[in-house]
């Protein structure tokens, strides 16, 4: 069981050192000045990129793109989730974290649903529109499917077929972090 949780523990070390990975601020000279909150961030970098003192409103980067800052808790708590349905097979222990889990879960993809719907005017009508129909009806499925899941977890007659639940959280958990991610670096 200890090996099983190092390994899992390396994997996620790993998953978060290369997840931004490669990341660059592609087109931030070409961004307009505008001193809205949802842009604080990329004004300070074009400030700083420019030689200029940068004067931080921590309060207005903290909520700038709280979607994209919400949205990590869900992904890693569901994939986490999932995957201790799986392993909740052969180690039964695990069958209460799966459960605590999930429906952090759950509720965190509601959080990141709602800050999302925040977010979407960036992109509606541009050339990324499609690309955002898609994310959110992943969006969409991926909190169905969480709650779905959250909510047969607590009950041990689901047990016996909670894994094609998992499996299918991964798979729509990873496509929606997908469609997000395009979005996240345009």
């Amino acid at each position: 069981m200890k090996k099983i949780l190092l390994l899992m523990m390396a994997l996620g070390l790993a998953g978060l050192l290369s997840a931004h990975e490669g990341h660059e601020q592609a087109g931030a000279a070409d961004k307009p000045a505008v001193a809205a909150q949802g842009q604080a961030a990329d004004i300070a970098l074009d400030a700083q990129k420019a030689g200029q003192k940068v004067a931080v409103d921590f309060k207005a980067m903290a909520l700038s793109h709280l979607h994209n800052k919400i949205v990590h808790f869900p992904v890693a708590l569901g994939l986490v989730g999932a995957l201790f349905v799986l392993l909740g097979h052969f180690f039964k222990s695990l069958n209460p974290a799966t459960r605590l889990l999930l429906t952090l879960a759950a509720l965190g993809a509601m959080a990141a649903g709602w800050s999302g719907g925040l977010q979407m005017h960036e992109f509606t009508g541009g050339p990324y529109s499609d690309i955002l129909e898609t994310h959110m009806i992943l969006g969409r499925i991926t909190v169905i499917g969480l709650m779905v899941t959250a909510v047969a977890s607590w009950f041990e007659g689901s047990r016996k077929w909670l894994w094609v639940l998992a499996l299918a959280l991964m798979v729509v958990i990873s496509a929606t972090g997908f469609y997000g991610g395009i979005l996240a670096a345009s």
